[in-house]
């Protein structure tokens, strides 16, 4: 049974949970960076399988949060000897904290658009799309993980108060980072709310214009 739930553990593109099988924890994180040159984000996955005396994990794509969390971990060997799940609470600090400088990212494209939409330009309808098609697959991302956090901090899944600690100090980052998703989500909306109207008022305006020329022609073709 244990090799059946492992088989299909380690398949890629699932959605970010915290689930157990048995006396095993198995994760799936969803890193994530924010591209500068391509204004999009580019998502990585996880897998970790989290027991008494191991922890084994699979990564999908290129992300440094594995590689960092053993490098920290190797330099402080008391936190070490506390084991798999200290390791394991680190990795999945080590991957919210990397979602900061992609909140920052998609501010940035937001303010710009912002920006773009209230100088009147109706060119920024396809970005505004763009954008929000990356926040959906960012809240996606993030938003699963409040909920499996929540439980983990109310269960007794971990009685090392530091440890609890530090649980419910990832729980916090991602809540805020959910928080902050949602906020842009709401704010683009007004941001299109804002442009269609623009749109509409050029339009106006041009329809306006074609009139009053149609109305000129005709008095002299009368």
């Amino acid at each position: 049974e244990l090799a059946v739930d492992v088989a299909i553990a380690i398949q890629d593109h699932q959605r970010p949970k915290l689930e157990r099988y048995g006396g095993c924890l198995f994760a799936v994180l969803k890193p994530a960076r924010y591209l500068e040159d391509t204004k999009k984000i580019q998502f990585g996955e996880i897998h970790a399988f989290v027991g008494e005396c191991y922890i084994v994990t699979v990564r999908y794509g290129e992300d440094s949060a594995l590689d960092e969390a053993r490098r920290r971990m190797e330099g402080e060997p008391d936190r070490l000897r506390r084991g798999p799940n200290a390791v394991f609470y680190e990795m999945m600090r080590l991957v919210i904290e990397g979602y900061a400088p992609v909140v920052e990212g998609l501010e940035n494209d937001i303010d710009e658009m912002e920006a773009e939409v209230f100088g009147g330009s109706v060119e920024v309808s396809r970005r505004i799309h763009e954008v929000s098609r990356e926040i959906v697959r960012f809240h996606q991302a993030t938003k699963p993980l409040v909920g499996s956090l929540e439980r983990m901090t109310e269960s007794d899944v971990t009685r090392d108060p530091d440890e609890r600690k530090q649980l419910r100090h990832v729980e916090d980052r991602v809540l805020r980072v959910t928080e902050q998703i949602e906020g842009f989500r709401d704010l683009l909306s007004s941001i299109t709310d804002v442009n269609l109207t623009t749109i509409g008022v050029q339009q106006n305006d041009q329809m306006q214009k074609i009139s009053a020329w149609g109305a000129i022609l005709i008095v002299p073709t009368l």
